[in-house]
């Protein structure tokens, strides 16, 4: 089982902005209606083009918690643990 993230892998602190709605807004507030700021901590398990899979927790059985973040929605990518030489 793997439950532990790869020897390879970064930690990273990925600050993203996501869409916001559902909530009643005035007309005159639409323009200025601001995206949600998010913050992810986690170590990067996939990343292609177009997205990025985070993950926060391992467990036993092979599962992992993980955030995917469209690339395009990522602020900002503060690494906390650089990438370990591979072996």
């Amino acid at each position: 089982m793997d439950d532990k993230p790869r020897k390879n892998s970064e930690l990273l602190w990925i600050i993203w902005q996501d869409a916001v709605g559902g909530d009643r807004i005035h007309r005159d507030d639409i323009a200025t209606s601001k995206l949600a700021i998010n913050t992810n901590l986690g170590w990067i398990e996939h990343e292609n083009d177009d997205r990025v899979v985070l993950c926060h927790g391992f467990g036993n059985t092979g599962e992992h918690e993980h955030t995917t973040i469209p690339t395009g929605d990522i602020l900002q990518r503060i690494p906390v643990q650089k990438r370990r030489a591979s072996r």
